[in-house]
Formats: C-alpha cells, sequence, structure tokens
C-alpha cells in the first residue's frame, strides 16, 4: 500500500519501464500492413511513448520532477496521433500533405537570404520531389491538419483531452501556477500514473484495435506474449488509479476543513 504520494511515485515508476518494454515489444512485431505512411507514422508514435516512459521513470528515480509533466503530455498526444492514424480515414496523408506545403512555403521564404540560398533551394526540390509523391499516392484527398483536440475528439478521447491536457499544460508552462505545481507530488504523481495508463492502453489497441466497436484483429504479432503481461499491470493500474483517487478525496477533504 502507498501510504503516501512519495510512495505512490517510488511504486509507479517500477512498473512504468517494463510496461515500456512490452511496448516496444508489440511495436517491433507490428505485422498488418495498413499503408506504407501509416506504419511508418505509428511506429514512430509507439517509439515516441516508448521513449517517453523509460525517460520519466529514470527522471522520477532521480527525484528530477521538474519537466515530468511535459514528457507525459508528449506521450497522451502521441497516443492520440498513433489512434488517429488508424481510426481516421486519410489522417496521416492529408496531415502530411498539409505539413508538408507548409515547410516548403517557410523553406521558400527563407530562400530569400542569399547566404543560406542555395542550401535551402536544395531542400526545397527535396521537399517537393515528396510532396509530388504524396498527391500522386493520394490523388483527390484534400490536406488538412487536425489539432488536437480535433482528433481526440474524433477518436472518442474527448473526456481524457479535457480531463488532463489543460492540466499537464498548465503544470508544464512557467506561468506562477505552472512554477508552484511543476514539482507538486500529487501532480507528479497524477502525471506518472496516467502515463502508465497511456502505455497500457496502447498496448491493448496492438492487441486488439477497434473501428466502430468491431475488431479489426491484431496489429502486433507480439500479442499472445502480451496479453498475460497486460492482465497483471492492468491490476497495478488499478491499485494505482485508487489510490490517487484516495489522495486527491483526502486533499479536498484537507481543503474543506482548513
Amino acid at each position: 500500500m502507498a501510504d503516501t504520494l512519495q510512495d505512490l511515485i517510488a511504486s509507479v515508476i517500477l512498473d512504468i519501464p517494463v510496461a515500456a518494454d512490452h511496448l516496444k515489444s508489440a511495436r517491433e512485431e507490428i505485422c498488418r500492413q495498413i499503408d506504407p505512411e501509416i506504419d511508418f507514422y505509428i511506429r514512430q508514435q509507439l517509439d515516441c511513448i516508448v521513449n517517453v516512459a523509460k525517460d520519466a521513470s529514470f527522471l522520477a528515480t532521480h527525484l528530477r520532477f521538474h519537466n515530468l509533466s511535459a514528457l507525459c503530455r508528449l506521450a497522451f498526444e502521441s497516443r492520440i496521433h498513433f489512434l488517429s492514424a488508424i481510426k481516421i480515414e486519410g489522417y496521416v496523408a492529408r496531415k502530411f500533405i498539409k505539413q508538408t506545403t507548409e515547410h516548403i512555403a517557410r523553406l521558400k521564404a527563407m530562400a530569400s537570404d542569399s547566404q543560406i540560398a542555395m542550401f535551402v533551394g536544395e531542400e526545397v526540390k527535396r521537399h517537393e520531389s515528396y510532396l509530388q509523391t504524396l498527391l500522386t499516392n493520394y490523388s483527390g484527398i484534400p490536406e488538412r491538419q487536425w489539432n488536437l483536440k480535433e482528433a481526440a475528439t474524433e477518436i472518442g478521447l474527448s473526456q481524457e483531452y479535457d480531463g488532463r491536457y489543460v492540466g499537464l499544460s498548465q503544470a508544464i508552462h512557467s506561468t506562477p501556477a505552472g512554477l508552484l505545481t511543476k514539482d507538486d507530488p500529487y501532480i507528479v504523481a497524477s502525471s506518472l500514473v496516467f502515463l502508465f495508463a497511456d502505455v497500457l492502453n496502447t498496448i491493448e489497441f496492438t492487441i486488439a484495435p477497434l473501428s466502430n466497436g468491431v475488431s479489426q484483429g491484431p496489429l502486433s504479432g507480439a500479442w499472445k506474449e502480451l496479453f498475460d503481461p497486460l492482465i497483471s499491470l492492468r491490476k497495478q493500474e488499478v491499485v494505482f488509479k485508487k489510490r490517487l483517487n484516495e489522495f486527491s478525496t483526502q486533499e479536498i477533504d484537507s481543503k474543506n476543513n482548513f
């Protein structure tokens, strides 16, 4: 039992890297070919979640809490992008077309500086070639850039976004409120517990992704090996969230009794 928030933090940082290793195994065995661009993109997002989980655990182990919320928010963002790539038709292609078009415009603006024009010119050609490939491969798909809230809403994570993203963002920025919460034990503990949940939720989706409530079959060939460890880690998640909720209730009661 975690008697203090520090005990809860110490417990969850032991399980986060374990979960990250399982997600890494899932990522290495992604087997269901979707689309070359999408496959690259989802692996990129999975890599980000794995690395964030390991980095966050390392920092917390060494009591370096200052930037933990920023890392945890990054993992949440990557989870949204990962799910959006699979659930939203044309998400990756339309996003890449939009981003590449905008990047070319920025490069051309930079080319007005004669000192770097030659170097930027080569980059423009390379990106224009890539853009043409995208337009050829995804003919007729209009460009679009989802903001994170739009993507979260479309994939059914609007409540998580509203409940967590705003709070994590507040703890990131160097505003008076942000500076006061960066090292706050409850903020640190909740950030880590929900990072742990993000990793587990991502693993679960690689095992049994759903589209409109219908299973599409496993994304990862490692699904059999991941099933039992996921169940075990889910039990730990329940314990961590229950304890976190108890601390939250205690804090509210303490303020009410003040």
